[in-house]
């Protein structure tokens, strides 16, 4: 297998890439730090160690010379602003040598936000409470309202705009001041809220795109141009919006070798008892088992989970551990068809053709179990539905 290249991920924690990214490494590397563009754009498809090709690549720099946002994590925050302004003030701080600056960077971020807050608030509080007292008609209140309202929005955004120009004219004053380029990775855009995705985009187009500032956007570009499409209602038309905001796109490309990985997860999961049978038919069972993560869209850290849940249960046949190993699939491809596939199993005592999830359940396991030689697809249907109805009656699955 020769030398592998190591890494620690976010937890601090010694891995191995066991995904081949090593060979795509230097070609990404060069890009970014030999070009001056401001957004980058790394996409890759679903599933394909996105996130941990980034981390390997954070580890070739000096940890201050980047900053490591997880969109997905930090989507609970309703201000995509504050999210990309804390880590850049926090970063900045860090170095201790910009505090007069940081003071003044720290005024104007005060003075944009309280403006924003001032030009969306509730329509017309102020003039409201002034018009309640029952004088005007309804008429000449609604007027008074929507004049004083307009005049205000109008005046709000000027203030705001002359606010933006002077929080970016700071920031890009001190980020000139920096020793070498910041890289800011902001990585899980197509996995978090959809507006709170699409407000990071906006928010570091015309905010935080200053000199010295690289932005690297990892995401799947088919995934998140869907979400645009659906967000604004477009047919079509998602990739073209995206493209808008990013100004080199990147696209991971490498010979991934799945196999030691997957072999890997293995060996983690059955560390005490490798010589197993199901260990075993598992290592046999590879291509089959990529053929149901790609199938349904699963990306490799939800394939370890799904691997490491099915391994969590007790089991007595082989083929129980087998229809676990199913139900976790389908939670992960369809956890409300699963709920109410047992629900009808447990009310109906059998596993009708018509049962929630029934031809995906069947999919799936057939594939498993004939890989196995345990016999012909109706056999080992008829033994499946079996053992599905006897562990909803003595298990816990939800």
């Amino acid at each position: 297998m020769g030398s592998q290249l190591t890494y620690k991920d976010e937890r601090g924690e010694l891995k191995t890439d066991l995904i081949g990214v090593q060979s795509f490494l230097s070609d990404f590397s060069n890009i970014i730090t030999t070009t001056n563009y401001k957004v980058y754009g790394l996409s890759g498809a679903w599933g394909t160690g996105k996130t941990t090709f980034i981390t390997i690549w954070e580890n070739t720099l000096p940890v201050t010379q980047y900053i490591h946002i997880n969109a997905f994590e930090n989507d609970y925050e309703s201000n995509a602003f504050l999210v990309i302004f804390s880590a850049i003030y926090n970063y900045l701080q860090q170095t201790k040598k910009f505090n007069q600056d940081l003071e003044d960077l720290l005024n104007e971020s005060k003075h944009f936000l309280i403006n924003i807050a001032k030009a969306t608030g509730k329509l017309g509080i102020s003039i409201i409470a002034e018009k309640t007292g029952g004088k005007e008609t309804w008429k000449n209140f609604m007027e008074d309202v929507l004049d004083s309202y307009f005049d205000d929005i109008i005046k709000k955004s000027t203030e705001n705009k002359n606010y933006r120009v002077k929080l970016v004219s700071k920031l890009n004053s001190i980020s000139c001041k920096l020793e070498s380029p910041l890289y800011i990775i902001v990585d899980e855009l197509d996995r978090c809220r959809p507006l709170f995705a699409l407000e990071i985009l906006e928010k570091i187009k015309h905010i935080f795109s200053v000199d010295n500032i690289k932005f690297i956007l990892v995401y799947s570009e088919d995934i998140f141009a869907k979400v645009i499409e659906k967000e604004y209602g477009l047919e079509e038309g998602g990739l073209k919006y995206l493209n808008k905001f990013i100004d080199k796109k990147i696209y991971l490309e490498y010979p991934m070798n799945i196999e030691n990985w997957f072999i890997k997860q293995l060996e983690d999961e059955f560390s005490n008892k490798s010589e197993s049978d199901i260990y075993l038919d598992l290592k046999n069972l590879y291509f089959v088992l990529i053929k149901i993560k790609e199938e349904n869209f699963i990306s490799l850290r939800d394939f370890r989970k799904i691997l490491s849940c099915a391994n969590n249960y007790t089991y007595n046949e082989k083929i129980d551990y087998f229809v676990l190993l199913t139900i976790e699939f389908l939670r992960y491809i369809n956890i409300k068809e699963l709920k109410g596939m047992i629900e009808y199993v447990k009310a109906n005592g059998s596993f009708a053709f018509n049962a929630p999830s029934r031809h995906t359940f069947d999919h799936i396991i057939s594939l498993l179990l004939t890989n196995m030689r345990l016999g012909n697809r109706d056999s080992i249907l008829d033994l499946a539905h079996k053992s599905f109805y006897q562990l909803c009656a003595q298990k816990t699955l939800f």
